[in-house]
């Protein structure tokens, strides 16, 4: 479960409200509006924090007005959706309701959360690159590696197996470079060159990876050799 603790997020919804948000513990956070009509106000609250998937987590609370407030955060991509109800009149059925979206943006001092993105990348450069074996250990999941690569069974120790034989081998000066990265709530695809030497024209590849509660638990890819007498004169990339 994504750990918040001593984490302080300022939130500014595209309806004008503004807050700081300072999460004291798993159940206690603090609330402060930053908008000037506010006058600073600011209240402690009980919170019960949720993992939906991947990079995504629930928080919910009841101030002391009477108003709920859940709110869904994408640490990935740094946005929050607000959802709130709060006791009106019996035009609105007794509660009045609002759904707001806006920025999340973690302003402590601290290591910000880790995104997929980031970890992707990360194990990347460090396992093709670095041709560090041990980064399997530490960005790929224990219990549940899922592999579709044709040529590849499921497993992390599998995928360490034939990776560091190819390392010691056909891809011991191979170049993995990072072209284009995309993410998308549980998914990162990376768009990449492979050279295995300087007069290698490359394969042109495209390895999509499913994050899992900070581990790498899929893989997919897709491999195109760079052509040397294409048609079509534009690069590849």
């Amino acid at each position: 479960m994504a750990d918040l603790t001593g984490r302080i997020a300022e939130v500014l919804f595209e309806t004008g409200y503004h807050f700081k948000l300072e999460y004291l513990d798993a159940n206690q956070m603090r609330y402060t509006s930053l908008r000037e009509e506010d006058q600073g106000k600011t209240e402690v609250v009980k919170i019960e924090l949720q993992d939906q998937k991947s990079g995504m987590i629930s928080v919910s609370w009841v101030e002391a007005t009477g108003t709920t407030v859940t709110h869904i955060i994408n640490l990935n991509h740094g946005q929050v959706y607000a959802f709130m109800t709060w006791p009106d009149s019996v035009e609105y059925g007794d509660r009045a309701t609002m759904a707001h979206k806006g920025t999340f943006k973690l302003i402590d001092d601290k290591v910000d959360v880790i995104t997929n993105k980031e970890l992707v990348l990360t194990f990347w450069q460090e396992f093709f690159n670095g041709k560090d074996i041990s980064a399997v250990d530490r960005y790929i999941s224990e219990d549940e590696y899922i592999q579709h690569n044709p040529g590849v069974l499921d497993g992390r120790e599998i995928f360490k197996e034939v990776f560091g034989g190819l390392f010691q081998g056909d891809l011991k000066n191979a170049e993995f470079k990072v072209v284009h990265v995309v993410a998308e709530d549980d998914l990162v695809g990376i768009h990449n060159l492979v050279t295995v030497s300087d007069e290698d024209p490359g394969t042109v590849g495209f390895d999509l990876f499913r994050v899992k509660e900070g581990k790498i638990v899929e893989h997919w890819d897709v491999l195109q050799p760079m052509p040397t007498d294409a048609p079509n004169p534009k690069a590849m990339f």
